[in-house]
């Protein structure tokens, strides 16, 4: 058996060979070498070869042979500078660089009594080594005298030095220094001088220290120093005779002589990251902690990638794929490219990506993607390039791949046998599995199958229908027929929510002009069974309501029964009335229902005005239709209307961000502030619980906030009180509830996925760390690791790249999160249902469906004219 598989690895690497692609020599390990050599990364990946550690370990005895010494005045003896040393993998691809550099740890000794034990110090000279070619090449960066960390500065990654010189004079002198791409200039100077002094019995003043080059006042001269605004009058008085004073100089500009505002770090904005610290129990090394590098590592990184070698965070997979799997890979490639199979990147479980070499550099790029055609394995080419993409265009194709699906279904193509198209599609899918995009498709098409199969005609009398449990029985049991071939036909595919069956009904013999009864009795609630709702077409296409058996159970509880009014107005609007089993009007029930309208386009929303007010509601548009679907608990007039805004600062906002926006704020879910929505600005707690009520459609303006520090004549105070009320939001242990605090985006996700489990049924992930494929993944918060899986699972973010998960969210980002919520929440229909009138020869007419809408025969009449609102109209 071991023979045979050496003869296939042999013939593999002949085939490859004449194809013009090599396979990498097998990786040995470098244990003796790790072993000594502190790691900034996960040694689990690490893939140094004995070649590498060669170049590597001759680069540090390179290092140790030219050790320096240098000669202290005041008594110290020669001094030999040890080297320290450590590997660093900054792109995550299990190719380390090599940091050295010479410690002093003596420097500071008259202060620092660590010093004087030897447990720290500051690197002279750091020298980046990266194995290219079979050698190690360096690149230094040169520092003057004492590095004292890294960092960032205004944003960019830095390098601190400071000067400390402990004589007369305080000097303290800070130089920092920009990182890029391996490159260091020197851009800010900051100069501390201290000036202490004391008076003499006699009155005279003593002082020692040094002013600024330029500034020729004698430091005593403490009147003229004052006189001419170098110190202020209240200088620091110290045992009532002793005085101090500190002149800060910003690129040798003035800046303040505040002792308080002393700290350079403060001025230049520097933030540092972690120190470059010399730990007494490993010697002769370098030791950074991992956990406090993130920084650090993102320069090294830039540096890796700015000279050549292509770096990613996935994972390179090439010594686990098989020899007949590499010999596929290789005959697909040498179609398009030719050299010397380098790495393979797993960026998903089908999806890889291949970087080719010829003499040490890149020669090609190519992404395959694994399929299952008629049960057989294999790859296809999807790209093949020259160069190496950058990082963000393969997170781009991994996004991509994740939102299309990998199954064909094309419900106006199904024919009468939904169950058989599921199978012969599932039998052809291209990939090795049922892929995320695809359990989407295919609970949309189930759930379109088994309502279009569920339609049942009930007759009207007098434009009112009455919905008994005769009516539900007879829908359930033609539901659940389909629903069980479908099942079958899935054959043990298990989809990532669980199915909403919504049982249709057709209103017939309707009068044309009249309003429309619809009655719903409390003895369909026990008939429902299984399904969650049910929706009742009103006549045409447009025009529909429905109900969930949750919100039927609680309203017949509380009314008996649930009868709704609708009736179109003279100017186009619609009035919706809610009556209890005594007929009296219900201003507002505990539970939303769900209505469809005419709307003319993308740009239409609902103009709701209920209990003496109004507000923009909203809605989501159906296409296909032409009608939009909001829900409202309400009685009350809604308008439909076009509400097209002109947003004048989203030029720098790529297409799916700018379209988001445009959404939300045209639904009235997000505010503009003098036609700007500021997608880069952050989002705070005030603005999100608007968006989150206005989307939910739980605004009631009535009621009243716990939050102590929510003002009564604050424009978010409905919003707060709305989403407590609700349990859409939550405030803090003190009783605030801080709406002026930004949201984080890890807090953003979280909620936008419970709300797919609890009011759609999305499942969390089994495994959440494998769809948590981010630079920053290590920062989720536990808590937050099942949420933030879903979402990338669901597409409502981006599964690679930078998450920033604690950082907060910008405004376009929440926009588009938000957007992509809606877009499940409220699925706009994929397909049209005809109604064919039988007492007359009305021809075919669409109706919507809402959250699936579904091809049906039913008998109906056509009783809405459908009137242009004006055109000049818009919500509030």
């Amino acid at each position: 058996m071991a023979q045979n598989r050496q003869d296939a690895a042999d013939r593999c690497a002949a085939n490859m060979e004449a194809l013009g692609v090599r396979l990498p020599q097998p990786k040995v390990s470098a244990e003796e070498v790790l072993a000594k050599i502190p790691y900034l990364g996960d040694r689990s990946i690490c893939k140094m070869d004995k070649d590498m550690a060669n170049a590597y370990a001759d680069a540090i005895a390179g290092m140790e042979q030219a050790k320096y010494s240098k000669n202290y005045d005041a008594g110290w003896n020669d001094y030999k500078y040890p080297l320290y040393v450590a590997l660093a993998d900054p792109a995550g691809d299990g190719m380390p660089i090599l940091i050295t550099t010479y410690l002093d740890k003596r420097s500071g000794i008259h202060s620092n009594d660590e010093c004087i034990n030897e447990k720290y110090g500051y690197p002279d000279e750091i020298t980046f080594w990266e194995y290219r070619n079979g050698t190690a090449q360096e690149v230094k960066i040169k520092e003057p005298d004492y590095t004292n960390g890294f960092g960032f500065m205004n944003g960019t990654a830095a390098y601190r030095s400071i000067d400390f010189f402990h004589d007369a004079g305080h000097l303290r002198t800070g130089k920092y220094y920009t990182i890029s791409n391996g490159q260091i200039e020197l851009k800010r100077t900051i100069d501390v001088y201290d000036i202490s002094g004391y008076e003499e019995a006699d009155g005279s003043y003593s002082a020692y220290g040094e002013v600024p080059p330029g500034v020729s006042y004698d430091v005593t001269d403490r009147d003229a120093l004052i006189s001419d605004g170098w110190i202020g009058e209240s200088y620091d008085i110290i045992d009532g005779k002793s005085w101090s004073w500190v002149l800060i100089f910003d690129n040798g500009k003035k800046v303040t002589h505040s002792v308080s505002n002393a700290s350079h770090d403060n001025i230049t904005g520097f933030k540092e990251t972690k120190e470059l610290v010399h730990c007494s129990d490993i010697e002769y090394h370098i030791n950074i902690d991992t956990t406090d590098s993130t920084n650090a590592i993102s320069a090294l990184r830039s540096y890796a990638s700015a000279v050549g070698r292509p770096v990613y965070s996935y994972n390179d997979v090439t010594t686990v794929l098989s020899a007949d799997q590499m010999d596929q890979i290789a005959k697909l490639l040498a179609k398009e490219l030719k050299g010397e199979i380098g790495e393979v990147y797993r960026l998903s479980d089908d999806l890889l990506y291949i970087v080719l070499y010829v003499d040490g550099e890149v020669s090609g790029c190519a992404t395959v993607k694994q399929t299952l055609t008629d049960g057989k394995a294999g790859f296809r080419l999807v790209s093949a390039t020259e160069d190496a993409a950058p990082e963000s265009d393969l997170q781009a194709q991994v996004q991509e791949d994740q939102t299309q699906s990998n199954i064909t279904l094309d419900y106006s193509d199904a024919g009468s046998d939904k169950s058989a198209y599921l199978t012969d599609a599932l039998n052809n899918i291209d990939g090795t599995a049922v892929n995320d995009a695809a359990k989407g498709e295919i609970a949309a098409y189930v759930e379109t199958a088994v309502s279009e199969a569920s339609v049942t005609d009930v007759k009207c009398r007098k434009n009112a229908a009455v919905l008994t449990d005769k009516t539900i029985q007879e829908s359930l049991t033609q539901a659940e027929r389909e629903k069980a071939a479908l099942d079958k036909a899935l054959d043990g595919v298990e989809l990532n929510k669980s199915l909403t069956i919504v049982l249709r009904v057709v209103c017939t013999n309707l009068t044309e002009g009249q309003p429309v009864q619809v009655t719903f009795e409390p003895s369909m609630l026990e008939a429902m069974a299984d399904a969650q709702a049910v929706q009742v077409i009103l006549g045409d296409g447009q025009h529909s309501v429905t109900i969930s058996a949750e919100a039927l159970t609680a309203l017949c509880q509380t009314h008996g029964k649930l009868t709704v009014l609708l009736q179109r107005t003279e100017d186009g609007a619609y009035t919706i009335t809610l009556l209890d089993d005594q007929d009296q009007v219900i201003p507002k029930t505990g539970e939303a229902l769900t209505f469809t309208l005419p709307a003319e386009s993308p740009n239409a929303t609902v103009l709701a005005s209920y209990e003496g007010g109004s507000d923009n509601w909203g809605g989501q548009y159906d296409s296909i239709n032409g009608a939009i679907e909001f829900m409202t608990p309400y009685s009350g007039t809604y308008e439909v209307m076009e509400n097209q805004v002109d947003i004048n600062d989203l030029a720098d906002c790529d297409e799916e961000t700018a379209e988001a926006i445009r959404f939300m704020v045209s639904r009235g879910y997000f505010d503009l502030t003098d036609g700007s929505f500021d997608p880069d600005g952050t989002l705070n707690r005030y603005a999100f619980a608007q968006a989150l009520v206005k989307m939910f459609f739980a605004l009631d303006r009535s009621l009243t906030t716990s939050f102590s520090d929510v003002p009564a004549d604050s424009e978010y105070y409905p919003y707060v009180a709305s989403g407590e009320q609700d349990a859409i939001i939550e405030g803090f242990q003190d009783g605030t509830f801080r709406g002026e605090n930004d949201v984080l985006v890890e807090q953003v996700i979280a909620l936008c996925s419970r709300t797919l489990a609890d009011k759609k049924g999305y499942t969390y992930p089994e495994n959440p760390v494998d769809y948590l494929k981010f630079v920053d993944a290590d920062e989720i918060s536990d808590w937050a690791l099942e949420t933030t899986a879903l979402a990338v699972r669901e597409s409502l973010i981006e599964g690679t790249g930078v998450l920033g998960p604690q950082d907060p969210i910008s405004r376009g980002d929440a926009a588009r999160m938000l957007y992509r919520l809606f877009m499940l929440l409220y699925e706009p229909p994929a397909a049209e249902i005809t109604v064919v009138d039988t007492s007359s020869d009305v021809p075919v007419l669409p109706i919507a469906l809402g959250v699936a809408a579904v091809a049906a025969v039913g008998a109906g009449a056509v009783i809405w004219k459908t009137k242009k609102p004006p055109a000049n109209r818009k919500p509030n």
